[in-house]
């Protein structure tokens, strides 16, 4: 199992997805548009698109470890590895509390988290880009709410 996720800044909105690929199966994926860029930021995007990449993982069926969550973003890796208090860290609480739900179901829990350098060419990280820009253009491209993490219903 292989996750991406993804936040973005596109024409003055921020969105956020993450795309699932398993063997023999379609990807799945999930989208969220957070609001304007007056709002919000693309690190947030970048946190939430996390917090939908546990989404999948907690949803996927027949889970095989190890697994890894691949992201173009350091600062969104270094905050999840942080428990200080500052800006934004709610949302890396969020993903530490679906990833921490997904371990205790599972004994051979094992998960990487890799960055990946942005726009390189990289099939997954291509396409949470894609979506991700697709969620930053309005709330009518989310995910149906009963797919996303409860937080964001």
């Amino acid at each position: 199992i292989q996750v991406y996720s993804d936040g973005s800044g596109y024409k003055g909105q921020i969105g956020a997805a993450a795309i699932l690929f398993c063997a023999g199966k379609a990807p799945s994926t999930l989208r969220y548009h957070l609001g304007t860029d007056k709002e919000h930021t693309v690190f947030e995007a970048e946190e939430v698109g996390l917090t939908l990449a546990a989404k999948l993982i907690a949803t996927e069926p027949h889970l095989s470890f190890p697994l890894s969550i691949s992201i173009d973003n350091q600062a969104s890796i270094q905050a999840g590895e942080s428990f200080y208090t500052r800006p934004g860290s709610y949302l890396a609480d969020r993903f530490r509390r679906i990833m921490h739900q997904i371990a205790r179901r599972n004994d051979n829990f094992e998960t990487t988290i890799r960055w990946v350098p942005g726009h390189s060419d990289i099939h997954g990280n291509e396409e949470a880009d894609k979506l991700a820009k697709l969620a930053a253009e309005g709330r009518h491209n989310n995910s149906p709410l009963n797919d996303l993490p409860h937080y964001l219903r």
